[in-house]
């Protein structure tokens, strides 16, 4: 049986939207709705939040998440990658557990709407993958690039 590790990163210090992960959105913290789904799965066999705060790890477990650590200040700033808290989260769990996944499922608190079946499907291909070592999930865009705009110095620029 294929060991699957579903992992949820929710750092307290959000640039954009001040404490977002525990947000309340329709009578629940944001990121209870990826601990929701990922303990629905029928195919994930451990749920971790990794985080750096007390307070969203009370939250987590109240939820059904594990947060068996707590995530260095090093790999839970503005511009720490994916990577970084992943490595962490295996290496901790490698050392002090001697846990070691065949799969891991990345799953945002910030992308709460998503049905399980599709969690289940991405994880039985990759199980039934010979030359897969990641799966994404993309989606079309609603509108043409031509209609999509950044901001670049104050402006708004055509994509």
């Amino acid at each position: 049986m294929t060991e699957v590790l579903a992992l949820i990163p929710a750092r307290k210090n959000s640039k954009g939207l001040k404490n977002k992960n525990i947000k309340i959105i329709n009578n629940h913290p944001l990121l209870a709705y990826s601990i929701e789904a990922a303990i629905r799965s029928k195919c994930i066999n451990r749920v971790i939040c990794s985080t750096d705060s007390i307070k969203i790890r009370k939250i987590a477990n109240k939820y059904g998440a594990e947060t068996p650590f707590l995530r260095p200040k090093k790999y839970s700033t503005d511009t720490s990658t994916d990577i970084s808290f992943i490595k962490h989260a295996l290496s901790w769990l490698k050392n002090n557990e001697n846990y070691r996944p065949d799969l891991i499922i990345h799953l945002r608190p910030t992308s709460p709407i998503r049905y399980i079946c599709h969690i289940d499907e991405a994880i039985k291909k990759m199980q039934s993958s010979k030359t897969a070592d990641s799966l994404r999930a993309v989606s079309f865009p609603t509108t043409t690039p031509y209609k999509m705009w950044t901001i670049k110095n104050n402006y708004l620029n055509p994509y």
